[in-house]
């Protein structure tokens, strides 16, 4: 008669890192600090571009307005010269 073979024991050092997630693959801690730098980039670019915008709108703006104030001057200094008085025709 032959004798059942036992199963081999597990390891207690390896462990069974399922999550339950479903199918998500290996996402443990170390692919965390990498997101978050790639999202922190994103952050930092986006904000970038957003006040470069900002200002470029900002000075087209002021540009504007310093050219109206240059034209209302000029109409004023127009509207300022009095006509020469012509004498009477004698």
């Amino acid at each position: 008669m032959s004798s059942p073979t036992a199963a081999p024991a597990a390891d207690p050092t390896q462990t069974n890192n399922n999550n339950g997630g479903g199918g998500g693959g290996n996402a443990g801690p170390t692919s965390s600090p990498l997101l978050f730098f790639v999202a922190l980039g994103f952050g930092v670019v986006f904000t970038n571009l957003w006040y470069v915008s900002c200002l470029a709108k900002s000075r087209l703006h002021a540009a504007a307005i310093s050219d109206l104030l240059q034209d209302h001057r000029r109409c004023q200094i127009l509207l300022s010269i009095q006509p020469a008085q012509s004498s009477p025709a004698t």
